[in-house]
């Protein structure tokens, strides 16, 4: 056999395990990352099938818990409560359903910062859940929703 064909099929090989190692690596990582949050528990408590209301702002924020989401969440404010759709990337973060947490189940608990912004804390649900972060200018549109 010729000896540059093996060094070929050798680096084409190299390159596709390494290539499914760093998949495996994102893959894994995600998962955990979404443990970490407390999404799983959120999903389970507050899942919804309704659509996001038209007033949604797309490509938001959150950090959950001590997880940020970056730019990938959508985020719309209805009568009905927070609708959050954390969306997901094909293979590497499967898709997670969107969840609607009322307004009721909502109390703002603290202020930080997150990417040098200022943002709101808002604990989830009683006994809490988890907490959920959004940057001031999203916590302005809920505000009239939530109970003082």
């Amino acid at each position: 056999m010729n000896v540059g064909l093996l060094i070929t099929i050798g680096v084409v090989a190299g390159v596709v395990i390494l290539v499914l190692v760093i998949f495996l690596i994102v893959r894994t990582a995600s998962g955990a990352m979404t443990r970490a949050s407390g999404l799983p528990v959120l999903i389970e408590r507050y899942r919804t099938d309704s659509p996001p209301p038209p007033n949604a702002l797309r490509r938001q924020t959150v950090a959950v818990g001590k997880v940020n989401f970056k730019n990938c969440v959508l985020l719309g404010f209805g009568d009905a409560g927070l609708y959050l759709d954390f969306g997901g990337v094909p293979i590497i973060m499967p898709r997670k359903p969107p969840i609607l947490i009322p307004w009721g189940d909502l109390r703002k608990t603290g202020e930080r910062r997150l990417f040098w912004k200022a943002c709101s804390e808002l604990s989830i649900g009683q006994p809490t859940l988890g907490t959920i972060t959004v940057f001031d200018d999203a916590f302005q549109r809920m505000r009239p929703h939530l109970s003082a």
